[in-house]
């Protein structure tokens, strides 16, 4: 007599909704992620904040310079910032400043960007100052090289083309130890973000001078830091995944 074999049951497992519920649940939990993604301000979705200060080269990538409208530079060797102009007895000179930040170690998306600087050594018979941030185009290994000589077009660069930037709180009445900071545009941004993994180069130019006043107006100082406000890019996703898990693990049918 052959040995009775027991068949595996089935076990049948409830129907927990139709085809049309699980349609409806579906669009439900994609439009409730979608909320989610949008409402998220940049600290919820696991925004970092990073930030990156100029020094000396020998020990910082991020570095800072100037270079004037009579063909001389300052070396980034001590990274200060100077703009403004001076006076001759053939009438002023500009001097426009330079700041480079190595971006290598950020990954991400960066949403908001700004630069800080110290209300330095402020010269000027105005109340205020105004000072703006350009793109540059530039090669760095121009602007950092010590045995070129500056030109027309260096220095012109710094100054003009995209402007990213404006700050007009620069006093020669505040403390120096005061810092000004510039909140980058969507120009701004866009050209950080395109600059990721590498190294982002950016001018600056006082506008508030009087070409006509043979004037003193500077400002100079060491202090410069560019804080990026960085989202991860995974962030969006993973909360459109958790939803989708979340409704996966409701499917349980027969």
């Amino acid at each position: 007599m052959a040995a009775k074999i027991d068949q595996p049951r089935r076990v049948q497992y409830p129907i927990i909704c139709t085809a049309e519920q699980e349609n409806r649940l579906v669009k439900t939990l994609l439009i409730a992620a979608t909320i989610a993604i949008v409402g998220l301000s940049p600290t919820q979705a696991g925004a970092a904040i990073i930030e990156l200060t100029t020094g000396d080269p020998r020990i910082s990538p991020h570095k800072s310079g100037w270079n004037d409208s009579l063909h001389f530079f300052g070396s980034p060797y001590f990274s200060v910032f100077s703009l403004g102009q001076r006076p001759t007895r053939n009438g002023p000179y500009n001097i426009r400043t330079y700041f480079i930040f190595d971006l290598s170690g950020v990954h991400g998306s960066v949403v908001s960007a700004e630069l800080l600087l110290e209300n330095g050594q402020v010269k000027s018979t105005d109340p205020f100052e105004t000072v703006s941030l350009y793109d540059v185009t530039t090669p760095i290994s121009v602007l950092l090289d010590r045995l070129a000589i500056p030109t027309d077009a260096t220095f012109n660069d710094l100054g003009t083309g995209v402007k990213y930037a404006t700050n007009s709180d620069f006093s020669s009445a505040a403390d120096t130890n005061v810092i000004r900071t510039f909140t980058m545009n969507q120009d701004g941004l866009a050209a950080i973000n395109a600059k990721i993994g590498s190294v982002f180069v950016f001018g600056a130019s006082m506008e508030s001078l009087d070409p006509r006043r043979n004037a003193d107006d500077t400002i100079s100082g060491t202090y410069s830091m560019l804080r990026l406000t960085v989202v991860p890019e995974p962030a969006a996703a993973l909360l459109a995944l958790s939803a989708m898990i979340g409704f996966a693990s409701l499917r349980r049918r027969a």
